[in-house]
Formats: structure tokens, C-alpha cells, sequence
């Protein structure tokens, strides 16, 4: 996904109509979701668990809120907070927010993108069942 550019571009047109939407809600919401929107919303937990997975390897902490935390990240000149919230069960969001002059706290999305892209690179050719 980090390195589908279709997925991005998808992403951005998806939030410009959806700018504040879970994963859940949009699932389950009697919407007449697109099948490529359906399986797209499903992948906003990987997104998630992927920044997330940068953001601790980086030493970059969520920001909190009573219901869970969340990533500001940017993409482009995009805002985004991806986040999760917790109860019964884990629940993925995104709002697409305004970005402040000095883009501070906003995590690049094209950082993750890169390191995502050398592991991959290092795990395809030093590993034999990769």
C-alpha cells in the first residue's frame, strides 16, 4: 500500500467526498459503496498499523484522546489524522484536517514511504522465500 501510488491518489479523492469517516461506520453504513471503496476503507487499519510502525521506530509518540490515539500525517500538502479508538473492539478513523504553516507535528507520509520501500528492498534480495 505504502508504495501504490493508485492507493494514494485514491485516498485523496476518497477524503476530499469523506473527510471525517471509520473504518467501521462506512463498512457497515448503508451507503452505496463502490466494491473498490469497500475493499479501500478496509486497508485504513494497514495504513494505520504502518505509521504506527514508523512512528515508534522513529521515537514519534501518538497524539491521545479519551477513545485512543491518533498520527497526523501529510501527504502532499494533505493533513490527515489516522487513528484508532478502542472498546469492544478497535476501531480505525481518518479526518482530514488543515495544515499549520509550519506542517509541525504532521509525520511525512513520503518518510514512511521511503524506509518502507528500503525494507522491502533489503528483505527481497537478501532473502531467498521473500
Amino acid at each position: 500500500m505504502f508504495a501504490n501510488t493508485g492507493y494514494l491518489e485514491w485516498f485523496s479523492e476518497f477524503t476530499m467526498m469523506y473527510p471525517s469517516f471509520t473504518d467501521d461506520s462506512f463498512l457497515t453504513s448503508s451507503l452505496r459503496a463502490a466494491k473498490e471503496e469497500i475493499e479501500n476503507v478496509k486497508y485504513l487499519e494497514l495504513l494505520y498499523l504502518g505509521v504506527d510502525e514508523y512512528a515508534r521506530g522513529n521515537y514519534l509518540y501518538p497524539c491521545k484522546d479519551e477513545f485512543g490515539n491518533f498520527y497526523k500525517i501529510r501527504l502532499a500538502d494533505i493533513g490527515y489524522e489516522i487513528g484508532i479508538t478502542t472498546g469492544k473492539k478497535a476501531i480505525f478513523f481518518c479526518n482530514r484536517v488543515p495544515i499549520n504553516a509550519e506542517k509541525k507535528d504532521f509525520i511525512n507520509f513520503l518518510s514512511i514511504r521511503k524506509v518502507r520501500l528500503k525494507v522491502k528492498k533489503l528483505l527481497t534480495n537478501n532473502c531467498s522465500k521473500c
